[in-house]
């Protein structure tokens, strides 16, 4: 059984949020300690299959990170 790519889901799951802030994406990671730059941010929205140079794969952990953040704190959601 074919999954569907980190990059993939993780770009999807942006969208489907409405989180195009890498700002908030940063602060979301860092909310459970992970560092992560804007870039990288950048790299791992980047769908797979786009080769140019900003495409990175995003670790699987990458992904479980975010989406347990998605889940154990809602305050993202809301503007400031």
């Amino acid at each position: 059984m074919d999954f569907m790519p980190t990059n993939d889901v993780f770009h999807h799951l942006c969208n489907l949020l409405e989180l195009n802030d890498n700002e908030k994406l940063v602060a979301m990671f860092a909310a459970q300690g992970v560092e992560v730059t804007k870039s990288k941010i950048k790299s791992w929205k980047t769908k797979t299959g786009n080769t140019g140079r900003d495409y990175r794969p995003m670790p699987r952990h990458a992904l479980d990170i975010f989406i347990n953040e998605v889940y154990a704190n809602d305050s993202w959601r809301y503007d400031d």
